[in-house]
């Protein structure tokens, strides 16, 4: 139940702008504040359709230009944590093998469809 209300509510800024709620501080949930900065930071670190991933260094930079919108007792400790570089090589692991699984998908859908049409 947490994690749901977590989710519903991660575009929220912690001082209560962005969306959904009028939520703000510590009124937003801590499983909230804690995907917020963590979300932003993967978002950087991976590819998308419309560009590339940054570099874990230039990613954590852009974060902190948005560190306004954290909270900053939660930044702080992902600062710390992010700054380990176990912790940096176990994510891209994370990303590459997810990225990886995603294609397997699409190719085993491509095969299914080619089945089924015959």
């Amino acid at each position: 139940m947490i994690l749901q209300i977590s989710f519903c509510i991660i575009m929220k800024n912690y001082d209560g702008s962005g969306y959904p709620y009028c939520l703000q501080g510590e009124e937003i949930p801590i499983g909230a504040r804690i995907i917020r900065v963590c979300d932003d930071f993967v978002a950087l670190i991976s590819d998308r359709a419309y560009r590339k991933a940054f570099d874990s260094k230039t990613a954590l930079l852009m974060v902190i230009d948005e560190v306004r919108h954290f909270d900053m007792k939660i930044f702080l400790a992902f600062q710390r944590i992010i700054n380990t570089t176990d912790i940096l090589n176990e994510i891209q692991s994370i990303l590459k093998r997810r990225l990886w699984f995603i294609e397997t998908l699409e190719h085993n859908k491509i095969l299914i469809q080619m089945e089924d049409r015959r």
